[in-house]
């Protein structure tokens, strides 16, 4: 591989991993105190943002003919969104 594109993958692992790092973040703090106090945004905002990722995930997996990670991001978002679905009706009144 060229050293420049060796170098740009090494820039867009970077980027990305900090990111999903910050994401990750995010996520434990709106679980840990608004979600837990039955914070009906909290919940909309996980439900929300889990669906976005999943659908634009999904489409850029199979134009790329990414079929393993189609299949690792239907079961990472089934394991996420069961949680949500069976705490819904704590949210929704």
């Amino acid at each position: 591989m060229p050293d420049d594109v060796t170098a740009f993958k090494t820039f867009i692992y970077g980027v990305l991993g900090a990111a999903m790092v910050g994401w990750g973040i995010l996520l434990v703090f709106i679980v840990h105190y608004p979600f837990r106090q039955k914070e009906k945004w909290a919940w909309n905002c996980l439900v929300t943002g889990f669906a976005v990722w999943f659908i634009f995930g999904q489409y850029v997996s199979v134009r790329a003919r990414v079929y393993a990670n189609v299949a690792a991001d239907i079961a990472f978002f089934v394991l996420v969104m069961a949680p949500l679905f069976f705490t819904r009706k704590d949210f929704i009144q």
